[in-house]
């Protein structure tokens, strides 16, 4: 008996377009990252901090969270400083 196992070999799985949307932070992860809350899933941030209104693109859907990137900071926090020094993150 044959069977086909290239049956489905050629298949690839599309990629899922995300639009960006706006977030508010409510607290921080463990990790670092800002924490918000859309459609009952945790939302995490690098570069955002509590109380900041921003605009994120997504990038990763985990099981319970949602991994997304900061794309511009709307309202920005009380606690927002200016770097010191030019050559940060350059």
């Amino acid at each position: 008996m044959f069977y086909n196992y290239c049956n489905g070999m050629g298949k690839r799985k599309q990629k899922k377009i995300y639009e960006p949307f706006d977030l508010r932070i409510e607290g921080l992860h463990e990790d670092g990252q800002g924490l918000g809350v859309r459609n009952n899933r945790n939302v995490l941030v690098w570069g955002a901090l509590p109380g900041e209104l921003v605009r994120v693109m997504p990038r990763k859907k985990r099981k319970g969270f949602l991994l997304a990137e900061l794309v511009e900071v709307r309202e920005p926090s009380p606690h927002r400083r200016s770097p010191i020094e030019e050559h940060y993150l350059s």
